[in-house]
């Protein structure tokens, strides 16, 4: 009877994330609409649905800007280099946009710097980005 019985296991320790200063809940990502999700270089990647970009970092701090007009589709964060590769769209029915972001260098509001941008696939006929390969 007893090799019938689903076996349980707990991978991870259950624990509710709080604010390092002031051990409030962290609650800050509760009402976004997120589409994609990337990590690495010590932050967490975040794009939504309105074309926003966060970072959060090891101590919880929460940084945004907007990198799209409609949304953002993927996210990739290289490794060795502290490059962001988005994909996104600026306008409804028009093939989405692929966005290199720099993000050692800053502008004026202290948003990442793009440096390219280009079209994800050449043509007049739009069509979805699946999948993509860094």
């Amino acid at each position: 009877m007893a090799l019938l019985q689903w076996r349980r296991f707990n991978f991870f320790d259950k624990e509710v994330l709080r604010n390092a200063e002031n051990s409030e809940l962290f609650d800050k990502l509760k009402d976004i609409n997120l589409s994609s999700s990337s990590c690495g270089r010590g932050q967490i990647v975040l794009g939504d649905v309105d074309g926003f970009i966060y970072f959060v970092d090891h101590s919880l701090k929460l940084t945004k800007f907007k990198a799209y007009e409609i949304r953002v589709i993927h996210l990739y964060q290289l490794k060795q280099h502290s490059i962001l590769v988005s994909i996104g769209e600026d306008e409804e029915g028009i093939n989405p946009l692929i966005k290199v972001w720099n993000l050692d260098q800053h502008d004026k509001a202290d948003n990442p710097t793009c440096t390219r941008i280009a079209r994800a696939i050449p043509g007049s006929k739009p069509s979805k980005v699946r999948r993509p390969s860094v």
